[in-house]
């Protein structure tokens, strides 16, 4: 098994659109979490899994399509699970793997909250 943190600095590029424009919203922020799995292997067969939780703050704001009202963005987690297999070749292990993903972002405006 292994464990450990990690840290970072992410970013993310969003696009909201009407029927008539569409703006672009910039955001980022550093990002830090911990991570998680475990490998086993049968003779040149390795599975395994892991596992990664991470905590942002990203924020960003930019302009509601089609309106004068300022639209904020903020994306406050990330978490990750995944299994493999894959087989040795070597010093070579080529591998398929298969999770999921779940997170939490949100945006709002004066008017509304999406």
């Amino acid at each position: 098994g292994y464990a450990g943190f990690l840290g970072g600095y992410g970013g993310a590029h969003l696009q909201t659109k009407t029927a008539t424009a569409n703006k672009k919203l910039n955001a980022d922020s550093a990002l830090g979490g911990i991570y998680a799995g475990r490998n086993f292997v049968f003779g040149k067969v390795v599975v395994g899994f892991d596992g990664a939780a991470m905590l942002t703050d990203m924020k960003g704001t930019g302009a509601l399509p089609g309106t004068t009202d300022i639209l904020s963005y903020r994306n406050y987690y990330e978490t990750s699970f995944r299994g493999r297999a894959g087989y040795s070749l070597g010093r070579f292990l080529p591998y398929f793997a298969a999770g999921f993903s779940n997170g939490r972002s949100g945006a709002s405006s004066p008017k509304t909250s999406l």
